[in-house]
Parts: structure tokens; C-alpha cells; sequence
């Protein structure tokens, strides 16, 4: 069962609420903390009586934050006066103060040694699988056991002459062919929430292709990644057409060498993190990324990036759609 920890927290003497005044003490707020097996969740739980929730939740959430950055955040708060009012306010908050960074590295399974250096780096992170690597389960066993995310990175057709390894899919395959090597690649290893293609310049950009490709991972409760390998992928139109779950990434850090080349992507990652409130990165378990970003994760929650895994991209999603709903 997951670890509880249960404590309280008091404003600090002298605090103020938004209408200026000081807050009535003792004001507590009882925090829960509780580790579950992928992420770490602070829970906010007050009742603020008689006071405008906005006038007393606001700066207390924005102490709290202020504070220590937990992964995910949830707030409770009984239902009282300023609601509408209170639920702007906190959502301006979390655009201020939350920022997520999934960073996923591709092609894990062939280099044990960098495999290990990744499970010293701060986390959570997502690491995507080769389905042809060998003995790959138990580093798939103890990265998920870490709290990280595992994704199979499935093989795909490129437009180019580069092999993307074997068993892999081919925007030429009959039906049959098809699902033959997508079931045997996802049969590879167990533990995994999703998929994002290796290479797949050329398959990506089919669209009936990715249609077939898109609906059996979604029967398989799997959503898919876009690694966005050409410009012109039709991997979230096909998964719009079929009702599956694609996501796509925003920034790769080492497509092309060099240590200032990846920093100038981190940067960009955080630009977008901070206008859009995350970012997906990919980058590659490469000796020239693992030193630029080994030093990143350990300072992002600092600067105010949360490090977040792929699959928290459905709660994403789901908020989204509960936002816009009648």
C-alpha cells in the first residue's frame, strides 16, 4: 500500500489574506503526503469557515508553493463564497508557479551502462525501450519500481536509407503482416503505458496506416507519442479520426551534436513549459546529453519545472476536455 504521511501546516504569523487584513490564526491547513507508484502527490485540504476563499486559500496555496514544489498539487476546499472567483485566481497560481518537464529518453535497452547513470539522475523521467533489445524486463522492472515512466519505442519505417532494426513496421504491410509485427513487438516486454515511434519519417506520414496502428494500441488502453520525426506526420490526425490518444513531442535535444546545441534546447523546452504549462522532450541516452542534462534535472525543480512523467499527459487531457464541456 502506498506511503502516508500525515502533518499539519500553519500559516506562518503575520500572513496576510488578499483584502490585506492578517489571517485569523490558528488557520490549518491539514497537508497529506502520500508516494503512490509513479508520482508524488501534496494534498491541500482547508475550511476556511466564514472567509472568502479567495481572500484565504490563494495565499495559503501560494505559500505552500512558495515553499517546495510538490509533482501534483490537489487543493480541497469546502464550497463557499468568491467560488468562480477563487477558481480563476488558483488557476493564474498554477500557470505562475507549475511548469512540467517530461523528459523521455529514447532508444533504452542497448547501453547497460547508461542505463545506470539515467536511475542516478533525479526523477521522475520516461524511458522508452527498444522492443528488440535483449534481457530487457528487469531494467524496465527497476526503472518502473523508481517511479519512473517505461513507453516501447516501436520501430518504424523511415524515408531514408537508416534501418530502424527488425520487426519493423512498414507502410506497404497488408493487414495481417501488420499487426503480426505490431503484436510481436508490444509482446517484447510488459510494463509500459504507451508507445512513441522509432524513426517512422515515412510510416508516420501514412495516414490509414497510422489509423490501424492508432486503434489497436488504443484497445490496448496504450496512447502514442508522436516523436515527430518529419513535419509531415499525420499521427494526430489519424488518432483524432479513430478516438485514440496522441501526444505530441515539443522539442528533441540532440538531433544535431554538441553540448551548447543541447543546452539552446533546454532553453527552448522551458520557454514552452512556461507558456503552455509543459513540455515533452526527447533526447537519447548519448554520453555528450547525459552531461549537459544530468546537471539540468537537478537543478529544474528549483527554477519551478516539475519533473513529470508521460502518462500524467491523460490527466492533461481530461481536464482539458472537463473545461470545455456544457
Amino acid at each position: 500500500s502506498p506511503e502516508r504521511v500525515e502533518q499539519r501546516h500553519d500559516l506562518p504569523d503575520g500572513a496576510l489574506t488578499n483584502r490585506g487584513e492578517k489571517c485569523p490564526q490558528p488557520f490549518n491547513a491539514g497537508l497529506r503526503g502520500h508516494r503512490e507508484i509513479r508520482n508524488r502527490f501534496l494534498s491541500v485540504r482547508a475550511t476556511p469557515g466564514d472567509w472568502n476563499l479567495q481572500d484565504l486559500a490563494v495565499p495559503m496555496l501560494r505559500q505552500v508553493l512558495e515553499q517546495g514544489r510538490p509533482r501534483t498539487l490537489h487543493a480541497l476546499f469546502d464550497a463557499g463564497a468568491g467560488k468562480s472567483e477563487t477558481l480563476e485566481a488558483l488557476r493564474s497560481l498554477a500557470e505562475d508557479h507549475i511548469c512540467d518537464m517530461k523528459i523521455i529518453f529514447d532508444d533504452m535497452g542497448l547501453d547497460r551502462r547508461a542505463f545506470a547513470e539515467i536511475m542516478q539522475l533525479p526523477g521522475p523521467v520516461t524511458l522508452s525501450f527498444l522492443p528488440y533489445a535483449r534481457n530487457i524486463q528487469p531494467l524496465v522492472d527497476e526503472a518502473g519500481a523508481r517511479g519512473d515512466d517505461i513507453l516501447l519505442h516501436l520501430p518504424m519505417e523511415p524515408s531514408g536509407s537508416a534501418d530502424p532494426g527488425p520487426m519493423s513496421l512498414e507502410s506497404d504491410m497488408k493487414s495481417e503482416a501488420l499487426f503480426s509485427a505490431l503484436s510481436r513487438n508490444l509482446g517484447a516486454f510488459d510494463g509500459y503505458v504507451g508507445v512513441n515511434n522509432h524513426m517512422g519519417s515515412k510510416f508516420t506520414r501514412d495516414e490509414q496506416a497510422m489509423k490501424r496502428v492508432l486503434a489497436f494500441l488504443d484497445r490496448r488502453g496504450l496512447f502514442f507519442i508522436d516523436s515527430l520525426t518529419t513535419g509531415s506526420s499525420a499521427a494526430a490526425k489519424a488518432g483524432a479520426a479513430v478516438g485514440a490518444d496522441v501526444y505530441v513531442r515539443d522539442v528533441f535535444l540532440d538531433s544535431e551534436p554538441g553540448a551548447a546545441r543541447i543546452q539552446r534546447q533546454l532553453d527552448l523546452a522551458e520557454r514552452i513549459a512556461q507558456k503552455t504549462g509543459y513540455a515533452i522532450v526527447i533526447c537519447h541516452p548519448r554520453r555528450e546529453t547525459l552531461d549537459v542534462i544530468g546537471p539540468w534535472l537537478t537543478t529544474a525543480p528549483a527554477r519551478g519545472f516539475d519533473l513529470a512523467t508521460v502518462s500524467s499527459l491523460k490527466a492533461i487531457s481530461a481536464a482539458q476536455l472537463a473545461s470545455v464541456a456544457p
